[in-house]
């Protein structure tokens, strides 16, 4: 199976549709917080994920999955965070990968692959550092005040 040029002309369309995404997605990359080879992964998914020897999916089916996708990232475009919106726009570019390479409709590796290449650890680092911090801090002090020293 050969990643058709109709096919290519899809992705770049539905990159169009997060574009937002995608720009946020880019920026991040490239801004030191987390390491850039996510990109290369994502175009490389993109380019050699539709090259496959088995048949594709039926595409009417999988049109369904997709137009939910990008319902849900619409929906949901103002009221959450660029982490989640990128979740959601990797979901449906899964969707078209995993048709195109005849592994089902939605391939849960495929799809890991491209959320790996989200700034997971600086937004986790972000979010959850400070209260991880706290945490550590109150359970060392209690654990040494435990073993009878004043902390």
């Amino acid at each position: 199976m050969k990643f058709t040029k109709e096919k290519f002309i899809f992705v770049l369309i539905l990159g169009a549709a997060f574009w937002p995404t995608v720009q946020w997605w880019f920026n991040r990359a490239f801004d030191g917080s987390d390491d850039p080879w996510g990109f290369a992964a994502v175009v490389l998914l993109v380019i050699f994920g539709g090259f496959s020897s088995k048949k594709p999916e039926s595409e009417n089916e999988t049109s369904h999955f997709l137009a939910i996708s990008i319902l849900v990232y619409a929906l949901t475009f103002p009221f959450v965070p660029n982490l989640v919106r990128g979740t959601i726009a990797g979901f449906a570019l899964t969707i078209v990968i995993s048709q195109q390479r005849g592994t089902g409709k939605w391939h849960l590796g495929t799809w890991a692959l491209a959320s790996m290449t989200l700034p997971w650890l600086s937004s986790l680092q972000f979010f959850l550092g400070y209260p991880m911090r706290w945490i550590t801090t109150h359970l060392s002090a209690s654990f040494l005040s435990m073993s009878g020293m004043q902390v």
